[in-house]
């Protein structure tokens, strides 16, 4: 980190995560937050995730120089449904060609549903879970 903080953020814990992270922004630099982990993780109120964002909002409004924002990629593809669909066609062709490598924690049968969120709710899952539409 820059003494003087960075140009730009990203958070997707939440909760205290919110606030590490904005006091760690630079005069100039920006807060993106796109996910409140903790909060799901606790199973925290809707009121509580209102209350996360109302932070967010009053920390861009009340800082000179510093600005804070959530991203939704649900939001986004809603109203771009085009940009998501080229993006992830891009991302499937990045992934078919080796530029990325997915991180996989798990390969589980679709009918596993409920063993696959039991996992997710313990936490401390190296990768995504992938579901497997014939076991």
């Amino acid at each position: 980190m820059l003494p003087e903080g960075f140009d730009v953020a990203f958070d997707g814990i939440g909760e205290l995560g919110f606030s590490r992270t904005w006091a760690a922004v630079g005069p100039h630099g920006h807060l993106s937050a796109f996910g409140f982990s903790a909060g799901v993780q606790r199973n925290a109120s809707i009121a509580l995730v209102g209350l996360w964002l109302a932070m967010i909002w009053w920390w861009n409004k009340s800082s000179a120089g510093r600005s804070a924002s959530f991203y939704s990629i649900t939001s986004l593809r809603k109203k771009h449904p085009d940009w998501f669909v080229a993006d992830l066609g891009e991302l499937f062709g990045m992934a078919k060609r080796g530029e990325i490598k997915p991180r996989v924690a798990e390969r589980i049968a679709l009918e596993a549903v409920a063993d696959a969120h039991a996992r997710i709710e313990q936490g401390g899952l190296e990768g995504k879970i992938v579901f497997l539409p014939n076991g």
